[in-house]
């Protein structure tokens, strides 16, 4: 190695490198500890509420930052843009134009390969505000799409029209990012599309609306199927703890599985009234093992503290007449304090013989996270 050669590679190394995380606002101090126990040379830098970015003097490439639970997108900073609405969408292509040109200040490119599929445009709180606040933050949003459209130069126009939920046939690409504060301040980042939030603005997978959801855990259920990607098939039999009084059963009826709600409270009439739906009414505990069989699917979203969760759940999966395949778990963290116990959770979920086993923070989650297993992650090429 040439002498040039070695003082660029050391001061590629102490160059500063800022990184954005988007999660859920009232989570924001768990992921922030969260990443000071996962991302050590991570320093807060800014943050507003869902928002953070850190300083680092290690660079990670795209694809590598680790898996955090209360994260929803985690990617590169490439810094604040503030002024009117067209002087933010022309200062933000040539904040892109400069990370694609490696500078004497930064030498390192911005990239793992050349160019974007695709353009993702959200506010952090939009999810998380009320239906008045959204419209205004949608409003925001689209203003601010539209002008990016139409300031775009011609080498980034396709990127500028392109579809904001990117096709996974599309593998792992580049995405670029802009995150809408407010009417006069952005922030432009890029994250790899790597998971499926990954490939939707703001990592917001979109959920089928019924006319008529029973329970917020319709878009909770169905959220998490499209994160976990279980390949569910209809005809299969999927087991309902926690049912009442319906939202999840009725999203794994809408999807053509046969459902048994285990719940000591009452259900809705019309998840009652469905030809493949049966309820018992009782605790899990009551429940005969060896009636339970054939079923391929676990979901729990029992309003207990986790060890009650994973003890009713443990019960069930670890019977030798039991072969469940895959589990949606969603977990009370009744106090903040829990989440530091996570890892414990995973780990004894594993120890049931699931090889596949993740855990995240959805959208339609509150202070909760949903777990995820497969006894195999082959399985997941198939969802």
């Amino acid at each position: 190695m040439t002498s040039e050669a070695y003082f660029q590679m050391v001061h590629m190394m102490t160059v500063p490198q800022f990184y954005f995380v988007t999660c859920q606002p009232a989570a924001q101090q768990v992921a922030k500890l969260e990443i000071a126990k996962t991302c050590l040379s991570w320093r807060l830098s800014f943050s507003k509420p869902g928002f953070l970015t850190f300083k680092t003097d290690q660079s990670l490439p795209h694809g590598k930052i680790p898996p955090l639970v209360f994260s929803r997108v985690c990617g590169r900073s490439l810094g604040r843009v503030t002024g009117q609405l067209g002087e933010l969408a022309v200062a933000t292509w040539d904040r892109v134009s400069a990370s694609q040109n490696p500078s004497e200040s930064d030498p390192r490119p911005d990239a793992f390969g050349p160019g974007y599929a695709a353009l993702h445009v959200w506010h952090p709180q939009a999810a998380h505000v009320g239906r008045k606040k959204r419209i205004e933050l949608d409003q925001l949003v689209a203003e601010s799409r539209k002008a990016l459209q139409s300031t775009a130069p011609p080498e980034y126009k396709s990127v500028a029209l392109s579809d904001e939920n990117v096709s996974p046939s599309r593998g792992r690409q580049k995405i670029l990012d802009c995150i809408v504060m407010d009417s006069g301040q952005w922030w432009i980042g890029t994250h790899c599309m790597s998971t499926v939030p990954s490939r939707y603005a703001g990592g917001i997978i979109p959920v089928k609306t019924p006319e008529v959801a029973i329970s917020r855990a319709y878009y909770k259920i169905n959220e998490a199927i499209a994160w976990s990607r279980f390949p569910l098939r209809r005809g299969q039999q999927c087991l309902d703890l926690g049912s009442a009084p319906g939202g999840a059963s009725q999203a794994l009826l809408d999807r053509g599985l046969d459902v048994l709600g285990i719940d000591p409270a009452a259900m809705d009439s019309r998840v009652l009234a469905h030809p493949r739906f049966r309820h018992l009414k009782m605790r899990g505990a009551g429940i005969k093992r060896r009636g339970l069989a054939g079923f391929q699917w676990l979901i729990s979203d029992m309003n207990v503290a986790p060890q009650f969760t994973l003890d009713a759940v443990q019960d069930i999966v670890t019977h030798p007449q039991v072969h469940v395949k895959g589990m949606l778990l969603t977990i009370k963290l009744l106090d903040w304090d829990l989440a530091d116990q996570i890892p414990e959770y995973l780990n004894r979920v594993r120890s049931w013989g699931y090889r596949d086993v993740r855990a995240r923070q959805l959208v339609g989650n509150r202070q909760e996270i949903c777990i995820a297993a497969l006894q195999r992650s082959a399985l997941r090429r198939l969802g």
